[in-house]
């Protein structure tokens, strides 16, 4: 779902940006411009944010390449 809104904002960025480029924006086009930046990188800094806690949670459940090693050392 993240992704999908992350690639309509993106989509939608790049529309008024080619309107900016081709005719240039007015000032209630320039704010719709930058609500949408500002939403894309919203959704962007929450799924870095998801994906930090997926990664966090992968690592306490499996541990890591050092995790046997240290615990086959701890236990002797």
């Amino acid at each position: 779902m993240i992704d999908h809104n992350i690639g309509e904002k993106q989509k939608e960025v790049e529309k008024w940006d080619r309107i900016d480029d081709t005719f240039g924006l007015e000032d209630n086009e320039i704010i719709k411009r930058n609500r949408c930046s500002a939403e894309l990188l919203r959704y962007a800094n929450w799924k870095e944010n998801l994906m930090f806690q997926k990664a966090k949670v992968k690592w306490l459940l499996e541990g890591d390449v050092n995790s046997g090693y240290f615990h086959g050392w701890v236990n002797k």
